[in-house]
């Protein structure tokens, strides 16, 4: 069942997606892999509009379970503040207010 719960999946993607660009980020990548105890593990990467570094701004990743739940947790890694969320930088503290 590959393809079970990946609509749920997509939701919170496409909201973690929108939030980035609520906030001006560019969005580098959103991929979503299928793990083995039946989550899907979502990773977003985005950047700000005027970064030359090839790093991604910002990190983003949760998981959803295959059966809908979704604790709306997510891990944000911040290359502005080189910690697990800054809460600083405009980027941060704009998409998690969109989350």
């Amino acid at each position: 069942m590959r393809r079970a719960g990946r609509e749920h999946a997509e939701d919170v993607k496409r909201r973690i997606v929108a939030a980035c660009q609520e906030v001006g980020l560019t969005i580098k990548s959103a991929k979503m892999y299928l793990c083995d105890d039946d989550t899907r593990i979502i990773f977003v990467y985005a950047f700000t509009p005027d970064d030359q570094n090839p790093s991604p701004a910002i990190e983003i990743m949760t998981s959803v379970h295959v059966g809908g739940s979704w604790s709306g947790t997510v891990e944000m890694k911040c290359a502005a503040g080189k910690t697990v969320t800054c809460g600083r930088c405009p980027s941060c503290v704009g998409v998690m207010r969109f989350l």
